[in-house]
């Protein structure tokens, strides 16, 4: 009886062991068809689908350093940067070393974890990895190159000079591989020998332009101007059309305090004909960067260039549009204003053209063109709110209250308008209806509109707030209201001076003294061309010191808002 019980369990261990291969060959099964799947899905662009397809095959596999580890751990890796998920980032992380450790030929995923380690700063490991792959493939140029710049950041020169010399045996002389030679002969002191290294390049290719631009640096650096400007001169003759040629001759001719000529050859590269269009603008990006950080100088030499490539290529928008951005950076609003104008009249696809453009036209307060603007842009993008908000605001500018609500009310009608963006509106229409003296209830119901809609509206809080504590409003309500805006703009001057208000008015003047404090002690109106609103703020601090006691504090207040009031109508 007893050996038959044996017989019987061994029986059942067979069944189970048959049965654990069987279950074992099946996954194997579904996690290679779930893997071709995956890999299926990614050819039609369904990348979530493929990491799920991909997780599943890996949840199937009895290694866990297969390729889809490496595939599954690259996603996590990345949804964990996004997601700012240290645990999903290290989870991928292991996944794509594990399979690099079993995979070390495996090109793309040796490429992969080198680059996050170079990114993060792990040089000594990106260097390992690169150490593991060439070992695999020695003759992949692309490996070796980057191993070489991963010695040289890590100055190990002597590692990385012997890489780049193995490269040139394979691929050949070349300006990149002799401009990394020469920096690592640099760093080590030899700069005679960096210097031979370019002239070996130049005489072995010499009608190769960008070993003379090297050269023409090189010597320039060095101390070798005359040298320099032989080697720009040849490159002209090879290439004059060649702007980075010309950018280099402006770097010989400054570092030389040749100032006449660095600014001749800026200005020939530009107003000639041997240049091509993209060259010039890079060259007169480069200028303006130069020119503009000296206070007081740039601009009489910057505009004529600016003007020569307008004309050159009157219907270019990208020009219009660096040409605008140079302008506004100067606060010449109108000079910007034309040449986003004749950039919109070029390419009027982007909304976000006219409302620069309507901007542009606000910021010297010029109400009849910015609704010239508005009006062309709502032509070509009649569901843009921005364009209505700002076409109120000109209005409003106007006095033409019953034409600014009418512009409101346009965008208002618009469909699918973002809850975020409808709330703004409602805020607008009843801001304006205090302008119109509207009917009390009309304003407060747009504002409490408003706040349903986005009860993050902290403009549309503080607004709210201001109108019921100047109309004889709930005081109370106004006072729940700003101080939910101030948590949400804890930096606000606006805000704390309506909060200080409000408090004045309920009488609880030490709270009103503390806001109306920090008021004034963030304020920058003044600083930024709005005296008005610094103006009403002392008022306000001349009232609270008032019923405080202080009068000559008040009084200094008073006269200060005075002061302001006198510089704002003198503007």
């Amino acid at each position: 009886m007893k050996g038959r019980l044996i017989l019987i369990l061994a029986s059942l261990a067979a069944i189970c062991a048959a049965r654990a291969d069987y279950d074992s060959e099946a996954a194997a099964r579904k996690a290679d068809y779930y893997f071709l799947e995956a890999m299926r899905q990614r050819t039609l662009e369904k990348e979530d689908l493929s990491t799920a397809l991909m997780s599943r095959a890996l949840d199937l596999s009895a290694d866990k350093t297969v390729r889809e580890a490496y595939e599954v751990g690259g996603r996590l890796m990345m949804f964990g940067q996004v997601n700012r998920d240290s645990v999903l980032f290290a989870r991928g992380l292991e996944l794509c070393e594990g399979y690099f450790s079993k995979h070390p030929d495996d090109l793309f995923a040796g490429s992969y974890l080198a680059s996050y380690h170079s990114g993060m700063n792990h040089v000594d490991r990106a260097i390992a990895i690169y150490e593991t792959l060439e070992k695999n493939r020695p003759d992949n140029v692309s490996i070796v190159a980057n191993h070489a710049d991963l010695l040289l950041r890590a100055q190990r020169l002597d590692e990385a000079i012997g890489l780049y010399r193995r490269l040139e045996k394979t691929i050949g002389r070349n300006p990149a591989l002799t401009q990394r030679i020469t920096n690592v002969l640099v760093w080590q002191g030899d700069t005679l020998g960096a210097l031979a290294e370019i002239d070996d390049l130049i005489a072995s290719q010499p009608r190769s332009v960008e070993a003379l631009q090297l050269g023409a640096s090189a010597a320039s650096q060095f101390g070798f101007p005359d040298k320099a400007l032989a080697y720009i001169d040849r490159a002209k003759e090879l290439d004059p059309a060649n702007g980075t040629t010309y950018y280099y001759a402006a770097n010989v001719y400054k570092s030389l305090g040749r100032t006449d000529d660095y600014d001749a050859a800026i200005r020939g590269a530009i107003t000639g004909d041997d240049l091509e269009r993209d060259a010039k603008v890079e060259l007169l990006r480069f200028y303006i960067n130069e020119e503009m950080t000296r206070e007081g100088e740039g601009h009489e030499k910057i505009d004529p260039l600016f003007e020569s490539l307008v004309g050159q290529y009157t219907h270019d928008y990208q020009i219009r549009v660096i040409y605008m951005s140079y302008l506004a950076a100067q606060q010449r609003w109108a000079e910007a204003a034309e040449q986003m104008e004749q950039a919109v009249a070029v390419s009027p696809d982007d909304p976000n053209d006219f409302i620069m453009l309507a901007r542009l036209y606000g910021s010297p307060d010029n109400p009849d063109g910015l609704l010239s603007a508005t009006a062309a842009g709502l032509a070509h993008h009649p569901s843009t709110i921005d364009l209505y908000q700002l076409r109120a605001a000109a209005f409003t500018r106007q006095k033409d209250y019953s034409a600014a609500m009418q512009a409101l009310r346009g965008a208002l009608s618009l469909d699918s308008i973002p809850a975020e963006e409808r709330s703004d509106l409602y805020r607008d229409i009843a801001d304006l209806g205090q302008q119109q003296k509207a009917a009390p209830d009309s304003i407060g119901t747009y504002y409490e509109k408003s706040l349903e809609l986005n009860p993050e509206n902290d403009l549309a809080m503080n607004n709210y707030a201001y109108w019921l504590a100047t109309s004889g409003g709930d005081l109370m309500r106004a006072k729940e209201l700003i101080a939910k805006a101030v948590v949400f703009e804890p930096g606000s001057a606006t805000y704390y001076d309506t909060y200080a208000w409000v408090c004045y008015m309920l009488g609880e003047l030490q709270d009103a003294k503390r806001y109306i404090d920090m008021a004034i002690l963030f304020d920058k109106s003044e600083q930024e061309g709005n005296p008005e609103s610094m103006a009403e703020m002392l008022a306000h601090a001349a009232d609270i010191y008032d019923r405080l006691g202080q009068k000559d504090k008040a009084d200094d207040y008073r006269q200060r808002a005075a002061d302001l009031e006198k510089t704002d109508e003198n503007q």
